[in-house]
């Protein structure tokens, strides 16, 4: 009988992890949906690449999204921040760098 029990216990963690995950997964659509309402511009403002939301719109429940789009943006501005570096070595400005008198 005590193997019944924790048998049941197991199952009632599994059934609340998928709720739980299916209800962030349902909070993540409403955010992405919003977002990808916005055009271009300001998604790149605020860090986002319209195709890495629609990824992320795709995973499976077992991937938080929040997570993935929240690595992809910091890739993103490392790959940013190593791009200025260079140009900054080189005596250049990089892209979308101006210098206003």
């Amino acid at each position: 009988m005590s193997g019944s029990h924790k048998n049941d216990q197991t199952i009632g963690m599994r059934t609340a992890t998928l709720v739980g995950g299916y209800s962030r997964r349902q909070q993540f659509r409403r955010m992405a949906l919003t977002l990808l309402a916005e055009k271009d511009d300001t998604l790149a403002d605020l860090g986002y690449k319209r195709w890495e939301i629609n990824v992320a719109l795709k995973l499976p429940l077992r991937i938080d999204a929040m997570v993935f789009l929240e690595q992809q943006r910091q890739t993103s501005g490392l790959e940013r921040d190593n791009e200025s570096l260079r140009f900054m070595k080189a005596g250049k400005r990089p892209r979308g760098v101006y210098q206003y008198a």
